[in-house]
């Protein structure tokens, strides 16, 4: 029978670095959060797929800054103890309900105790306090493609300079080789965000001026690194321009699409920029180096992620927002998106399968007419890519794990569809069309606003002066130190580093843009500026002297205990 074309299921797991950096309601709880209610759901989910039999293979993105912290000692025992206390949370709150007569809610606590019982004897046992190890098996059996990305998550089009977007991608594949066993071939960018080569200059006002300089093509930083394929948004293929009649061709020696020709036409017709093709990025008609960029589509994507008009906000799934002030677990259904939180009804298990079955049926059928459709119109298979944030499915969405398991298994059933990982379908082309990608993001009206604002109420301009000061700072001490062969003073600018990476995470404009974390978030880009600053100066002094001060030990030991994450970082790499 013949296939309709490839389904290719993305899921961009990433938390920004809370390990010692606040539990509830911003810190280190949101990990715990993410862990219990996706990740281990979601292991489990591919490996009863698995286990079945069925032929399938999703893509996974890790973000190293997640996976450190996933393999941090805090996290293994601070998650024991989180698992403990909902379960004492859960005990509680049904003794409360059957105090009060509600046999319904008592019973949902007793589901709760169930929940995370399981999920601890997952962790503790089958698991043995493992998450990343598990993907990593999912990897070996062929289930998984895991992504790596940038380090900390930085918004690469904003930095201000290429070696620090390379520096960036590097440890994302250093990490990503440590924790799984293997080079990555797929990267996600952070926030879906592209920039082609141009003559760029900082819109902010910094240390560095507005002199423009010509700055490298993401793709090309990618390339340089070994990174194969990224995943953009469909807006930067139709705002972009494809090729008329050139095409990358694969090389089998390296594993990388090249081009055959030195310069490239481009084609205004608009029916070529599709989300259903996979295109090799270039960033001018002269070519260059480039990386093969996978496409969202923004219809199929709209009808999971959307809690108004998509599956979440079906009537019967747990509501997200309204919890039980003991403890904070919920016992109310959505109900209907506009209800006040006052009015929500009790939440029912039974009606729950009913649902998921309906939701998951459309899914598969969706994904099969738009790929149906597609072939019927160009003649050829198309691919259709649905990237999500993990996180969605059983943290935002508690259904979200089952109604994943059901849908891939409906999708992968359909002998017309291919349901494959990324790396799987890159390596099964024999060539792609050549496209320059337009520059932007997956954020609001696909563009740098929800990272870069002036919005009076929500700024975050502020951050990136204070990044742009510090990144030209770096650069300058790099320069002074990379020759130096005290120990203590590598070690201090090894910390520098990490606190720079860290305040390069894209998660601090996005959680003051959109309010949901705006304190924290302005704290933690604030406190690693001093860190940073501070560690400078601690590193000046040591360069003059041979013993820092108690107090500069005291300092140094600290922001190496608070901020400990990718180990064999050398800040003389930065350069």
């Amino acid at each position: 029978m013949d296939t309709v074309g490839s389904f290719v299921l993305v899921l961009h797991s990433h938390l920004p670095y809370v390990v010692n950096n606040g539990t509830w309601p911003f810190g280190i709880d949101w990990l715990y959060e993410a862990a219990a209610e996706t990740y281990i759901p979601l292991i489990n989910a591919l490996n009863e797929l698995a286990d079945e039999g069925l032929e399938f293979g999703i893509t996974v993105g890790i973000t190293p800054v997640l996976a450190e912290q996933l393999d941090h000692p805090v996290f293994k025992r601070g998650f024991v103890k989180y698992l403990n206390q909902n379960i004492k949370f859960a005990k509680q709150n049904e003794k409360q309900f059957k105090k009060e007569n509600d046999e319904h809610k008592a019973y949902l606590a007793k589901q709760w105790q169930r929940i995370f019982k399981t999920a601890k004897e997952d962790f503790t046992k089958k698991f043995n306090k493992d998450i990343l190890g598990e993907f990593r098996k999912l990897q070996e059996r062929g289930i998984v493609d895991i992504l790596t990305s940038g380090a900390t998550h930085g918004y690469f089009p904003l930095l201000s300079d290429d070696k620090l977007i390379s520096s960036q991608i590097r440890i994302g594949v250093d990490t990503h080789e440590k924790h799984f066993g293997t080079k990555p071939s797929g990267m996600w960018l952070p926030e879906c965000a592209y920039r082609p080569a141009y003559n760029w200059r900082p819109n902010v006002n910094s240390d560095l001026g507005f002199e423009p300089k010509m700055r490298r093509g993401v793709e090309s930083l990618m390339h340089e690194n070994e990174i194969r394929y990224f995943f953009a948004d469909y807006e930067l293929v139709r705002k972009g321009e494809v090729s008329k009649s050139h095409y990358a061709t694969f090389d089998e020696k390296d594993g990388f699409f090249h081009f055959a020709q030195k310069e490239f036409d481009f084609r205004p017709d608009a029916s070529q920029r599709t989300p259903f093709r996979v295109y090799s990025a270039v960033s001018s008609h002269l070519g260059g180096d480039a990386a093969v960029a996978f496409i969202r589509d923004p219809e199929t994507a709209r009808q999971v992620w959307s809690g108004e008009i998509g599956y979440p906000g079906t009537p019967v799934y747990l509501d997200f927002h309204k919890k039980y002030s003991e403890g904070g677990l919920r016992y109310w259904k959505v109900t209907d998106n506009e209800l006040d939180m006052a009015y929500k009804h009790d939440y029912y298990p039974q009606d729950i399968p009913k649902a998921i079955e309906e939701n998951a049926h459309h899914f598969s059928e969706l994904v099969y007419k738009v790929l149906d459709g597609y072939k019927l119109w160009t003649g050829t298979e198309g691919v259709l890519v649905a990237p999500f944030d993990s996180e969605l499915f059983g943290h935002w969405w508690f259904e979200g794990p089952s109604f994943l398991k059901s849908a891939l298994k409906k999708i992968a059933l359909n002998p017309r569809i291919k349901v494959q990982t990324a790396k799987k379908y890159y390596e099964s082309k024999d060539f792609f069309d050549v496209a320059k990608l337009a520059e932007g993001s997956w954020g609001e009206n696909n563009d740098h606003g929800t990272w870069l604002t002036s919005d009076p109420f929500k700024p975050t301009v502020w951050t990136w002066t204070l990044l742009y000061n510090d990144e030209k700072l770096f650069k300058e001490k790099v320069a002074e130190f990379e020759v130096t062969k005290d120990k203590k003073l590598i070690k201090i600018m090894n910390q520098v580093a990490r606190e720079l990476l860290l305040m390069q995470s894209s998660d601090w404009q996005f959680l003051i843009t959109t309010v949901s974390a705006k304190d924290y978030a302005e704290r933690r880009m604030y406190r690693h500026h001093i860190y940073f600053r501070r560690l400078l100066k601690i590193a000046d002094y040591k360069k003059e002297n041979k013993n820092l001060t108690k107090r500069q030990e005291l300092f140094v030991r600290l922001c190496c205990k608070k901020d400990s994450l990718f180990k064999n970082l050398d800040f003389r790499k930065f350069i």
